[in-house]
């Protein structure tokens, strides 16, 4: 799960993009909510914060005034605006990206798959303080004339057909190994993969929606449906931060 934190003042902005978050991003959770630079100066350093939205124009100076201004930032940036003349300041500031208000799902989706896909390479993973664990951006299939390389973004689940496992991505490709659904879910587990049934390692960033039953079912971002076993349900809302 990684923390997030909006910096913006206008509300209808914040509550769009906490809601783009909460229904299709449930491996971000939104700890922090501030309208003004202020706010966001005095409390961001003694707060656990990944990644940071952060408005340009705010009522008591530039968004950039807080990137300018902190002593120490451990967090990544993603600017998110109305003027399309600071993407070169955003630049110089090292943002993940630079997005248009008002936001679009698309469009934060590949924001965020850049951030993931640099946290992957550079911090370690989030887990227990009992475990150090380093995170990854690919893993390596094995084929039949040598290997082939997927970003953990792009798998939407894996499916187990015996002893082999299916990857499925989310441009559709699908790819065979001879290794187990348990071998990948003790590789994946620290990378936002969650084993919602004995059959199915489901990639946490792509569930668009739960749906509630004896143990339910999500619908992942390929619209294929994945039942949730019962005795799975109660860990995996508690994956999905409910």
């Amino acid at each position: 799960m990684f923390e997030v934190a909006i910096v913006d003042d206008d509300a209808f902005s914040q509550e769009m993009l906490s809601d783009i978050l909460s229904n299709y991003f449930p491996q971000f959770h939104l700890q922090k909510q501030f309208y003004l630079l202020k706010d966001a100066l005095k409390n961001l350093e003694s707060s656990h914060i990944d990644l940071v939205f952060l408005d340009v124009e705010l009522p008591d100076g530039k968004g950039f005034d807080l990137l300018e201004q902190l002593d120490k930032i451990d967090f990544e940036v993603i600017i998110t605006t109305m003027h399309e003349s600071y993407m070169l300041k955003a630049i110089q500031h090292s943002a993940i990206d630079y997005l248009i208000k008002p936001i679009e799902r698309n469009e934060l989706s590949a924001a965020i798959a850049r951030f993931e896909k640099k946290i992957f390479k550079a911090k370690p993973a989030k887990i227990s303080s009992q475990a150090v664990v380093t995170r990854i951006s690919k893993i390596a299939l094995p084929t039949h004339d040598g290997l082939v390389l997927l970003e953990l973004s792009d798998i939407v689940r894996l499916e187990s057909e015996g002893a082999y496992t299916k990857f499925i991505t989310s441009r559709g490709d699908q790819y065979m190994t001879s290794k187990s659904i348990g071998h990948y879910e003790d590789q994946l587990k620290a990378h936002s993969f969650f084993r919602v049934h004995h059959s199915h390692l489901i990639n946490l960033s792509h569930v668009n929606r739960y749906v509630k039953g004896e143990g339910g079912y999500v619908i992942m971002t390929d619209n294929s449906n994945v039942d949730v076993s019962r005795r799975k349900k109660e860990d995996f809302l508690k994956a999905l931060g409910l």
